[in-house]
């Protein structure tokens, strides 16, 4: 059973939380039946049936929309390149190149989930040709920031990936 800190849920959504006829003092069962519904709905269809749906698409098309896509979202002067994984036809590996005196290139995989998510993971860092290590606060918010970017790429695609 997953845990849910009903004091998040109420910061989050206290008007939706009040709306469902929910109070601070409404019982486990009642609040479970509402944060299943607060998470799970956009994954239901009509019939309640949670849908888990599956990236339809083929990888080349897949790429050439984020290599069209991607570098639009960047900042000028960033060059991305987006490849397929050869080993996960549901995954791509992102290069980024960041503009700047110090020269530093990221490379993430980014997996499908399902049609709708990705996962994002941090593979590699280099400044000025040189691996470094990625646990450096300058390096975490550099990469928070593009990982961000390929998030919203992804939600620029689903017209293609969840049509």
């Amino acid at each position: 059973m997953c845990k849910v800190d009903r004091q998040k849920v109420l910061r989050n959504n206290p008007a939706d939380y009040v709306q469902k006829g929910l109070s601070t003092s409404s019982s486990p069962k009642q609040e479970r039946m509402y944060i299943f519904r607060l998470f799970a709905a956009p994954y239901q269809d009509r019939g309640g049936a949670i849908m888990n749906r599956e990236l339809n698409i083929d990888q080349h098309q897949l790429v050439q929309a984020w290599q069209e896509r991607l570098p639009e979202l960047l900042h000028p002067g960033d060059h991305s390149l987006v490849a397929a994984d050869g080993a996960d036809g549901k995954a791509l590996r992102i290069h980024i190149d960041a503009n700047g005196r110090q020269s530093y290139s990221l490379d993430f995989a980014c997996t499908y989930v399902d049609s709708r998510e990705v996962q994002v993971q941090l593979v590699d860092v280099e400044r000025d040709g040189q691996t470094i290590d990625e646990r450096g606060d300058y390096v975490q918010e550099l990469a928070d920031h593009y990982t961000r970017h390929i998030h919203q790429c992804a939600q620029a695609l689903q017209q293609i990936t969840n049509p």
